[in-house]
């Protein structure tokens, strides 16, 4: 997995990023989450080795 500086204080991660925005509950009421379905899903991308896991609504790239 190629990797990628991210900011100025030397922080490196992923090329690629996880959404994970989906899995709280601003978008998904609480009594609607599965939480036995949550680990296995974060898991999953860690395994790929994606080290960005992304929790904002958006992201701005410059």
């Amino acid at each position: 997995m190629r990797r990628v500086k991210l900011g100025s204080q030397g922080l490196v991660v992923s090329a690629h990023g996880w959404g994970c925005i989906a899995m709280s509950t601003t978008y998904v009421p609480s009594n609607e989450h599965n939480e036995q379905e949550k680990l296995p899903t974060l898991a999953r991308p860690l395994e790929l080795v994606v080290t960005l896991l992304v929790l904002q609504r958006s992201m701005k790239l410059s």
